[in-house]
């Protein structure tokens, strides 16, 4: 039973890195932007998005809650006790100053890493919050958090565990080939941060809705940023 679960883990994992992989290849062999130039603006980013993102939930439903008989609420869809909810405010505020304090000292420049849109409408605007926000919000932290690090945590520790996760969160977003440089280690570096955060929330609150709440609206920040920014 823990091969079919270890395999079943792996095969979604491969799944989900794959299409990832993928998306990389396009944009390091140039193929990404003439597509995207070909195809009006931004839109092939948030198809591919969407299909990546759908086809990582279809995989874990598919692979592990059908064959392993575990509902999404055993992958951590649960309420959680908001009691607890001072403790994460806390969390975020901390992480946020140092993303800040970071920023202003020019230590490492998290905003460096934004989503700039080639064209600027209202449905750009709600396609970009609504793909970068909640949809990749659900769909990241169920599979780095519900699935990834659940597994992991099954090995090791709590500690060693939510740094093994954070890390596995890190360079699965590969900023350090894609921009690459100074920026993609700046954004590595955050990423980090960002998934010891959410790891931390998971492991606290026993439930992915924390981590949910905090990464869609992270991600929303740097979304809405981006688009002042594209008007100045």
């Amino acid at each position: 039973m823990l091969l079919i679960g270890t395999l079943s883990v792996c095969c979604v994992a491969a799944i989900g890195f794959g299409l990832l992989f993928v998306f990389l290849s396009l944009h390091y062999l140039g193929m990404y932007d003439s597509i995207d130039t070909a195809f009006d603006g931004d839109w092939v980013e948030y198809v591919f998005m969407i299909g990546l993102y759908g086809s990582m939930l279809i995989a874990v439903h598919g692979m592990i809650v059908m064959r392993r008989s575990i509902d999404w609420r055993g992958l951590g869809l649960r309420a959680f006790n908001f009691r607890q909810i001072r403790h994460i405010l806390i969390l975020v505020g901390l992480y946020w100053i140092v993303m800040i304090g970071s920023s202003l000292t020019g230590v490492v420049s998290p905003l460096e890493q934004l989503i700039v849109p080639t064209q600027l409408n209202a449905i750009t605007v709600i396609t970009m919050l609504i793909v970068f926000g909640p949809l990749t919000a659900v769909a990241e932290e169920v599979f780095f958090r519900g699935l990834i690090h659940r597994w992991i945590r099954q090995r090791l520790a709590a500690g060693h565990g939510s740094l093994a996760s954070a890390a596995v969160f890190s360079l699965a977003h590969f900023y350090f080939i894609d921009p690459g440089g100074s920026s993609g280690i700046n954004a590595t570096i955050f990423a980090a941060l960002f998934g010891l955060l959410a790891a931390h929330l998971y492991e606290r609150t026993s439930s992915l809705w924390p981590g949910i709440a905090v990464h869609g609206c992270h991600n929303m920040i740097f979304v809405t940023i981006s688009i002042i920014k594209s008007l100045g």
